[in-house]
């Protein structure tokens, strides 16, 4: 998604990029992400809702009944009180990986991602991009051996989190 940061898979050789597309298909890759979202969510929770493209909007994607089967996991980190409004922290984990997943759940739930103009996330509180960033990812690589990539918070959401009182930054 345009505006998230965090980890890239990209892959050197045509072998690997078999051996990625392999792994996506059977769903044998595991990413974490981080998101700030508008409103206290569930301590945890899966949503399981379809998604397809919109109808009416060129661009966006949305919860549809006809759409693809589409599941994300979610844990409440923190609960954040800022000028008069509550947000939740969370870090999510996407067993499907559908475009836009993460922004149209968690809007389709009412927590939309602060920063994000596209799916109604609130644009008061200082970025300019949804506050979503690939955190982990976890993959067997050719040879079998299970590698872990990490990529820590950057400055811009880090510096929204200090502002907001949040100083437990992963």
């Amino acid at each position: 998604d345009k505006g998230t940061s965090g980890l890239l898979l990209v892959a050197k050789t045509e072998k690997y990029l078999d051996h990625l597309k392999n792994l996506f298909k059977k769903r044998k890759i595991k990413k974490r992400y981080l998101a700030l979202v508008s409103g206290e969510v569930s301590i945890d929770g899966t949503i399981e809702m379809p998604i397809g493209r919109s109808l009416r909007q060129f661009g966006r994607f949305k919860v549809r009944e006809d759409g693809k089967i589409s599941e994300t996991h979610f844990k409440r980190e923190t609960v954040i009180n800022f000028s008069g409004r509550k947000y939740s922290l969370v870090s999510v984990d996407l067993k499907t990986g559908r475009t836009h997943q993460i922004r149209v759940h968690f809007q389709y739930l009412g927590w939309p991602l602060v920063g994000d103009k596209t799916y109604g996330g609130e644009m008061n509180l200082g970025i300019d991009r949804p506050f979503l960033h690939a955190t982990e990812i976890y993959l067997v690589n050719p040879e079998s051996k299970m590698m872990h990539f990490e990529s820590k918070i950057p400055t811009d959401l880090n510096n929204l989190l200090k502002k907001m009182g949040y100083e437990d930054q992963k």
